[in-house]
């Protein structure tokens, strides 16, 4: 079935509560993309005529709340949450380990700045929290980061939908987008790479 169908299916079932839901999760570290729900929110809603402002606010609050949950869970259970997810799921350690050294190198924009970084994006939160970073910086990085980023993409979904009618972007669409972005950022690294040595 397509991504397409089963996001609209979801939103016809549980209407605006279904996007809500969806980056909750995602800003929660289920592995939910927010490279392909983000925009098909965007699609979604310019269908069905949500206000794009609205769908970038609840989106927004969402990603915050899923973010609050994973600060509060490091905040709470410090090193021992991060070692357990870790050992629990090998694939999360570039992720925390990416996120530690933004932490690092960045302090407290870090939390803004991985926002944008595919992988520690989410992981940042549960970082921040072993940190102890101050709450309220953490909900000033947090909103901004999460605002922007789900802007970008909500607002490019709805261009998208612009572009293409519904029917025609179905998940192989999206897919073959995804990999040719992914074949782009390899060449570049490769390239970039090549340059260093």
């Amino acid at each position: 079935m397509d991504l397409n169908i089963i996001i609209e299916n979801f939103v016809n079932s549980y209407g605006v509560v279904s996007i809500f839901i969806l980056v909750f999760l995602e800003y929660a570290n289920f592995p939910i993309p927010s490279e392909i729900i983000l925009p098909m929110v965007g699609v979604v809603g310019k269908k069905y005529n949500i206000d794009i402002f609205s769908l970038i606010l609840l989106s927004t609050l969402a990603g915050l709340i899923g973010s609050l949950l994973n600060y509060w869970i490091g905040y709470y259970f410090g090193e021992k949450v991060v070692k357990y997810v870790v050992n629990k799921f090998p694939k999360t350690k570039k992720s925390i380990s990416a996120s530690n050294n933004f932490m690092r190198r960045y302090s407290k924009i870090s939390v803004l700045l991985t926002r944008f970084v595919p992988l520690a994006r989410t992981a940042i939160s549960l970082v921040a929290g072993v940190a102890r970073m101050n709450l309220a910086e953490f909900v000033i990085f947090s909103t901004i980061g999460i605002f922007i980023w789900n802007c970008l993409l909500i607002t490019g979904g709805t261009f998208i939908s612009e572009l293409f009618s519904l029917q025609y972007l179905t998940i192989e669409v999206l897919l073959a987008l995804i990999l040719a972005i992914v074949i782009i950022w390899l060449i570049k690294k490769l390239c970039d790479n090549y340059r260093n040595k």
